[in-house]
């Protein structure tokens, strides 16, 4: 979901409000209030531009859902039956169709149940409900007003366009199994090569001298270099056995995951601060060529872009910033291909899947 659908959902918001209060008064009955609602959601497609892939009583092995926009489902209840206490009866039948409606949606179409999201309805209130890492989570009930509901159409839009911004994708994507990781890396390895008495071979010794503190100095030293998935890494790069330089790989190696943070961070703050004066689209700094990319990226790397946003002293500078001063077209091409994959991502899910958020980098570097 883009910044500027983001922002029309917000406004379109209180309007889908009242006209789910509308639909609680005119319906008589669950598939009454179901259509009123399902045709306003068709109607706000419209205006938003977006196809919505929409399943009505869409039958799966765990029972008959009654609408499922691509990875969102909604189990309609009559208006007024549902109550803001989890164990009334009613109340807890319908929680337990929405976790069997997503049991049965993963296995139909071969979802991972973590990207899922379920939400029970009546016009009064929502209850939203997800399952991650072994176990179910279902929210406290919300009442029905501007904020549930932008809540709701932001889960449902964002649900049915752009990559999850999980670390399961992130791993996927930017993980040591993956030739983009390789090239990245490759090309900044290859780029540290021959520096000596300039600025990129002061951080680099610098840094070797602070890892060596952290790690250890045996790491810094090369020990490193028997671990069986740092061997693995390396050849996927290129390299074998005793060619490899050891702290030269694991700052090349650092640089590419703190490239990664520095990017995440940009796409999710500029969706949520709603943009800033000097702040460039990442859909827009993935097509910049040269000097141009080269001077976007240094923009990002002295903090400017995220003071820009009204947040200071969020990146003041740091050891990763040296691919700058040692650019060559290997490192932006390279680089250029990992923007126009983040940017296939969809920032706000970072909001929609809070719990999976939490370990969203932790998880990203060790599988790194």
């Amino acid at each position: 979901m883009s910044l500027e659908m983001y922002e029309r959902v917000r406004s379109l918001a209180p309007d889908f409000a009242q006209s789910v209060n509308r639909a609680v008064v005119l319906s008589h009955n669950e598939a009454e209030f179901e259509r009123r609602v399902n045709n306003k959601i068709e109607q706000i497609a419209k205006e938003l531009g977006v196809q919505l892939l929409f399943r009505e009583q869409y039958t799966l092995a765990t029972g008959r859902a009654d609408a499922v926009y691509n990875r969102f489902v909604i189990e309609y209840e009559l208006p007024g039956s549902l109550r803001p206490n989890l164990n009334h009866g009613h109340t807890k039948h319908a929680v337990q169709q929405v976790k069997d409606y997503i049991v049965g949606l993963a296995k139909a179409e071969k979802h991972d149940r973590d990207r899922l999201l379920g939400v029970a309805f009546d016009g009064h209130y929502f209850i939203f409900v997800r399952y991650h890492e072994g176990h179910w989570i279902v929210e406290e009930p919300l009442e029905v007003n501007k904020n549930s509901c932008e809540r709701f159409l932001r889960s449902l839009f964002s649900l049915s366009s752009g990559r999850a911004l999980i670390p399961e994708n992130l791993v996927e994507d930017f993980g040591s199994q993956n030739v983009l990781s390789h090239q990245v890396t490759r090309a900044l390895y290859n780029a540290l090569e021959g520096h000596s008495g300039d600025l990129t071979a002061h951080l680099f010794e610098q840094w070797k001298l602070f890892f060596g503190e952290t790690a250890g100095a045996d790491a810094a030293a090369g020990e490193l270099k028997h671990k069986k998935e740092l061997r693995a890494f390396a050849r996927g790069m290129g390299l074998r056995g005793g060619q490899v330089d050891m702290p030269r790989f694991l700052f090349a190696l650092h640089t590419y995951f703190s490239f990664l943070v520095k990017n995440i961070a940009r796409l999710v703050l500029q969706a949520y601060a709603g943009g800033g004066l000097g702040t460039t689209p990442l859909t827009t700094i993935a097509n910049l060529q040269g000097e141009a990319l080269r001077h976007e990226l240094r923009h990002l790397e002295s903090g400017g872009l995220f003071r820009a946003l009204g947040l200071k002293n969020l990146l003041e500078g740091d050891f990763f910033a040296w691919y700058l001063d040692a650019w060559n077209p290997d490192i932006e091409e390279a680089l250029r291909q990992v923007l126009a994959r983040l940017a296939e991502y969809n920032p706000v899910t970072v909001q929609d899947d809070p719990y999976s958020a939490r370990d969203l980098l932790k998880k990203l570097y060790h599988y790194l």
